[in-house]
């Protein structure tokens, strides 16, 4: 289950990757993918029964993971947290000070 770290609330239409990389970042080369439902769940199929890390991520959140060890026939369930990212704004200028 994918939920907001503030409010506990579930988190629907999140992005979920099993990884073979160590590393949290969302990759092309995902063991699976997923989306969260409107009640924050998912589900991963065809992984092998090994360790993973799993990632979540949503607009408007920081990238979570956990690291998950998938066995057969279900590895139970997985619990994310996201934090809210925050935003920068400002103007990029030259040494002189232009836009």
């Amino acid at each position: 289950m994918i939920v907001d770290a503030a409010n506990k609330r579930p988190i629907s239409r999140a992005r979920v990757e099993a990884l073979d990389d160590p590393y949290p970042m969302p990759s092309s080369t995902a063991a699976a993918r997923a989306r969260t439902d409107a009640r924050g769940r998912f589900r991963l199929v065809g992984l092998a029964r090994r360790g993973y890390r799993v990632a979540a991520w949503r607009t408007g959140y920081l990238v979570s993971s956990v690291p998950v060890t998938a066995a057969s026939p279900a590895t139970g369930p997985v619990r994310i947290a996201l934090a809210r990212g925050g935003s920068i704004s400002g103007r990029v200028v030259d040494e002189a000070g232009a836009a």
